[in-house]
């Protein structure tokens, strides 16, 4: 069945919607910082959504065919608006026929839960899972369709690169190649050293840096002005650097990134700079419009997970693969977490100098956990 960005697939006969809650341990307190503002976390705590659905193919003398699909809901703290957080105490009411157009299948989820992101996400989720089942698409696939991208131009990289991530409490001898992303954002003339002495110990890779809006305007001139020549040529790009976006930040010499402003952003693209990298938290930002930086801005965008079960981070990377094979994207946050069901999406990586992870894997384990957790027959907390 051909893909059409238009047309409608066809129309999806919703038969059941469950709730099904998990509890994911950390393997140490995770400090999660946002500005002025710190929680730590020890769990992650969240909510698959299981829909069983009859398929009608557009095609009426083709046959219907049944199909389920899951989806997850995995708010974080700081990240993740308040209404994200309350509890689920109604299944979410999708329509009884959900037309299988990039606007319906939108519409329905934003329509079945109107103030949580969260919980939208996962619909949508479960909704392209469905039509992935009932078709025999790859979930790639199905996200290009979904980002209103046109079939014959989909082009599905293999290998997906991962950066390596360091928190503030972590340290970063060792890392010789590859991609590494370091968290700033505290006292610039101290941030600026880290950065310089990582630069130091990286011999052919890229630094990235995130400030998550910690700094005012005069502060991040001043951690501008004390990095190295050598650490501003390795420095791929640094995510929101100030409290509030501004554009003229990429005139202190150091590209930037746009992450947590992409979510309250009210146009597409949400900043017209040529130069500016997108930073993609689906989980946050929402399926449909991480769809569509992807199909438009693929190069400059980046994959970023938010500390989400497996299940979520093979999606991320049936994402990612359509950014290209150069894009190192940021999908190493299930290392933190404890999953009982193996292999884990953490054990997929091959962390070598470079770390990546091969697609044809991912596809194969989530459709094995898709499995598991319609079946239920797995312990998921």
């Amino acid at each position: 069945m051909p893909l059409r960005a238009g047309p409608s697939l066809g129309r999806l006969e919703v038969q059941s919607i469950v709730l099904k809650k998990f509890v994911l341990d950390l393997k140490s307190s995770l400090p999660l910082c946002r500005g002025s503002e710190r929680v730590d976390i020890t769990t992650r705590q969240g909510v698959y959504v299981v829909l069983h659905c009859q398929f009608h193919p557009l095609e009426t003398s083709s046959p219907s065919t049944f199909c389920c699909g899951v989806g997850e809901s995995c708010p974080l703290p700081l990240f993740h608006p308040q209404p994200c957080f309350n509890s689920v105490v109604e299944t979410p009411a999708l329509p009884h026929f959900v037309e299988l157009t990039v606007d319906g299948i939108f519409e329905a989820c934003k329509n079945a839960a109107p103030e949580n992101v969260s919980l939208q996400g996962a619909l949508e989720m479960a909704l392209l899972a469905c039509i992935c089942d009932a078709t025999g698409r790859r979930p790639s696939e199905i996200l290009w369709w979904y980002g209103g991208g046109v079939e014959e131009q989909c082009k599905i990289a293999r290998s997906i690169k991962i950066n390596q991530m360091y928190t503030r409490e972590e340290r970063k001898d060792g890392v010789v190649s590859g991609c590494v992303k370091l968290k700033v954002g505290d006292d610039p003339i101290r941030d600026a050293e880290r950065v310089n002495a990582a630069a130091g110990s990286i011999d052919d890779g890229l630094l990235r840096l995130d400030a998550n809006q910690s700094w005012p305007r005069a502060e991040y001139q001043l951690f501008a002005e004390f990095l190295t020549n050598e650490a501003k040529a390795k420095i791929e790009y640094i995510e929101e650097p100030t409290v509030t976006w501004e554009d003229w930040s990429a005139e202190v010499g150091i590209p930037i990134a746009m992450d947590e402003s992409l979510v309250s952003a009210t146009k597409f693209p949400a900043s017209e700079g040529r130069d500016v990298h997108f930073v993609l938290k689906p989980g946050v930002l929402g399926l449909r419009r991480a769809c569509q930086y992807v199909v438009r801005y693929g190069g400059r965008c980046c994959l970023s997970s938010m500390f989400e079960s497996s299940l979520s981070m093979y999606w991320y990377t049936a994402m990612a693969a359509l950014c290209g094979d150069q894009v190192y994207h940021g999908l190493s946050t299930s290392g933190r977490l404890i999953e009982a069901r193996a292999p884990s999406y953490d054990e997929l990586i091959v962390k070598d100098a470079l770390w990546s992870v091969d697609l044809t894997d991912c596809e194969r384990e989530l459709r094995e956990l898709t499995l598991s957790i319609v079946r239920d027959d797995s312990p998921f907390s």
